[in-house]
C-alpha cells in the first residue's frame, strides 16, 4: 500500500466506531496534483508581479544609462541576481527529484 502526503496518519472517524469491518477494500486514489496551490495565491503572485514590474519600470526611467558606471551596476545585479534565481531553481528540482527517488 502507497500513502500519499500527510494523509496517511488522518484516520476515518466512522472507522474508529465500527471497528475492523469499516477497512476499506482500496485505499483511496492519489490527489491529482501533487502540490495544491488556492486560487487566491495565484492572484497574489500577479499582484505582486504587477507591483514589481511598476517599481522596476520607475526605477528603469529614472536611471541614466549613458553613465557607464550605473550601466555596469545594472548589469552585474541582473547577472548576481539572475544567476542566485537559477541556482535556486536548480536546487529545487534536484530535492523534488530525490524525494521522488527516496519514495
Amino acid at each position: 500500500m502507497r500513502a500519499w502526503g500527510p494523509f496517511v496518519y488522518y484516520k476515518r472517524p466512522e472507522a474508529v466506531v465500527m471497528g475492523p469491518e469499516a477497512q476499506l477494500a482500496e485505499p483511496p486514489a492519489p490527489p491529482r496534483r501533487r502540490v495544491y496551490i488556492a486560487p487566491w495565491l495565484y492572484a497574489w503572485v500577479a499582484l505582486c508581479l504587477l507591483g514589481l514590474v511598476a517599481v522596476v519600470w520607475r526605477g528603469a526611467l529614472g536611471i541614466d544609462m549613458s553613465n557607464p558606471s550605473t550601466l555596469a551596476g545594472a548589469l552585474t545585479g541582473l547577472l548576481v541576481g539572475g544567476s542566485l534565481a537559477l541556482w535556486l531553481w536548480k536546487s529545487a528540482q534536484r530535492a523534488q527529484q530525490g524525494d521522488k527517488n527516496a519514495q
